[in-house]
């Protein structure tokens, strides 16, 4: 009975992510794809990086990565007070563009000897708290809404690198103590 125990927790732990974030939070039928971590640097903020987790869904043939606000952690080798300047908005930029050039380099989607272009969305929640300060800070969603903003994968067919380009997204608007992660 007690082996049972620890294999059950083992293998919630193992899959852990895929419990925490078991749904797309706008798209009821997209199909989980994968999760992964990376860094981005914050451009605003000298030699300061943001850690992050993504989930990768597929909804309709394209890919989406869903950020969570709360995966966000910072490291650097700078002056981590200078991150305190920093709007949310310009943090969820940085992060989108990186998670961005990771997933297509990890193949979502994966350039091929076809050439093609499609469209990929970065998800995150509308609008964010944060705590702390420096390097220790951590951002919290307000309320449940969730906008993205676009890009475009260009994908030459010659199986090399795709070419990343924006097109856009929604807009938001938060009130009170909230800030808006616009991106």
């Amino acid at each position: 009975m007690r082996r049972t125990y620890v294999a059950i927790f083992a293998i919630a732990v193992l899959f852990l992510p895929d419990i925490l974030y078991a749904q797309h939070p706008v798209e009821p039928t997209a199909q989980y794809v994968t999760t992964f971590t990376g860094t981005a640097d914050i451009l605003s903020a000298t030699d300061v990086q943001s850690g992050y987790e993504v989930t990768v869904w597929l909804v309709n043939g394209n890919y989406d990565f869903v950020l969570h606000l709360s995966s966000l952690t910072f490291s650097g080798s700078g002056v981590c007070s200078t991150l305190n300047s920093v709007p949310l908005n310009e943090i969820a930029r940085d992060v989108a563009d990186a998670v961005v050039l990771k997933g297509v380099e990890s193949g979502y989607p994966g350039c091929s000897t076809s050439s093609f272009t499609k469209p990929v969305r970065v998800w995150i929640e509308e609008c964010g708290t944060r705590s702390g300060s420096g390097c220790s800070a951590e951002f919290s969603a307000c309320g449940s809404s969730w906008i993205y903003r676009g890009y475009s994968i260009e994908c030459p067919g010659t199986g090399g690198a795709g070419t990343i380009g924006k097109t856009g997204g929604t807009y938001s608007s938060c009130s009170g103590q909230c800030s808006s992660t616009h991106l």
